[in-house]
């Protein structure tokens, strides 16, 4: 994996999919979404996978703008690659079993999404009383 963000192979996407801010699974379309923000590096990635097809569409951001909290204009990397085979994916497979027992008791919902940011990027908000969960201090 060359970049931190673009796997190369779905054994890649597995360790891509475990650092995400955001994952969703959608079990009809076999499509796993998954965006990663690094905000001190001004840079979103997302990812759309289509599992069957083992195709990956990548779409990255910049210009976060706190403010509005919003991102900005598209920018590089950006394109769609496919997966030159399947080694991984029943790996891949089984870890969003596992996560989606975690997360809502069933381990093939029809839909799962998971937000999930860094401990250390979770900090109370101004005005707000207490930090949230998982909150650093």
């Amino acid at each position: 994996m060359k970049n931190t963000v673009i796997p190369e192979t779905f054994a890649e996407l597995l360790e891509v999919a475990q650092k995400a801010t955001i994952l969703s699974w959608s079990r009809d379309s076999q499509t796993l979404s998954l965006t990663l923000d690094d905000i001190p590096g001004d840079r979103r990635t997302c990812l759309a996978v289509r599992i069957e097809r083992q195709v990956c569409e990548v779409r990255t951001l910049s210009g976060y703008d706190a403010k509005k909290n919003r991102w900005g204009e598209y920018c590089s990397p950006k394109g769609d690659f496919t997966f030159p085979d399947k080694r991984g994916l029943k790996a891949l497979r089984e870890w969003i079993q596992v996560r989606a027992q975690e997360t809502t008791g069933y381990p093939n919902p029809e839909f799962l999404t998971i937000y999930s940011a860094p401990a250390e990027t979770v900090k109370p908000r101004d005005g707000e009383l207490f930090a949230r969960p998982g909150a650093a201090d």
